[in-house]
């Protein structure tokens, strides 16, 4: 790798929490199991690691999707640019495939 270069690594995920439990409160002679796991809120992770140990990321409620990866690659130019204006000189952006990028 030349010297100074850097990569930005971006990628999303989702973390969702599911109601697992096999057991619960149940009125007395009934029989105390859950019958199905409920699906609970979630939240959605929007990440940026860079080469040279710097971490960006938003947690938001909503799906990620074109409009939500747009507005955070716009924060990370804006912030990269108040560090210095020729970052992209020096700079690699690394996306997967997803269909919003």
């Amino acid at each position: 790798m030349d010297q100074g270069l850097r990569v930005i690594n971006i990628d999303e995920s989702i973390i969702k929490w599911t109601d697992h439990r096999k057991r619960g409160w149940v009125p007395k002679l009934q029989k105390n199991q859950v019958t199905c796991n409920t699906s609970t809120l979630g939240v959605n992770l929007i990440a940026a690691m860079c080469s040279t140990g710097e971490v960006w990321y938003t947690v938001n409620c909503g799906m990620t999707n074109s409009e939500t990866f747009s507005l955070f690659l716009l924060k990370i130019v804006e912030h990269l640019d108040g560090e210095d204006v020729r970052w992209r000189e020096k700079s690699v952006i690394m996306l997967d495939n997803a269909s919003y990028h």
